[in-house]
């Protein structure tokens, strides 16, 4: 779920919600679909990293790699890094790149 803070067990929810959540979830996925068929046409560093974070996000491990795999700029090393990382702890969570001052002690 795209929303699941709402999903906490104090929360009640009703069918209006519940049909909220899913529409926003087919509508994210929408737009991350573009994204991803457009990574695999251009090879701009920014766009393999973002179809990189997307099918990590989805479990598509393999997929990630081979993205990661055609970032090619130096100055993109620490975000490689980051997501290499993530990817082989099979994190599909929502991840954040520590801080310039926070690199050292998260990696």
């Amino acid at each position: 779920m795209v929303f699941n803070q709402y999903f906490a067990p104090d929360n009640e929810q009703n069918d209006t919600d519940i049909t909220q959540i899913k529409q926003s979830e087919k509508e994210i996925k929408f737009i991350e679909d573009q994204f991803i068929e457009k990574a695999e046409h251009d090879f701009t560093d920014r766009l393999q990293l973002l179809a990189a974070d997307i099918y990590r996000r989805r479990g598509e491990f393999t997929q990630a790699l081979m993205c990661l795999n055609r970032v090619s700029s130096e100055t993109n090393t620490f975000k490689v890094v980051c997501q290499r990382k993530w990817i082989n702890e099979q994190s599909t969570k929502l991840e954040m790149f520590p801080s310039y001052y926070d690199r050292q002690e998260k990696l």
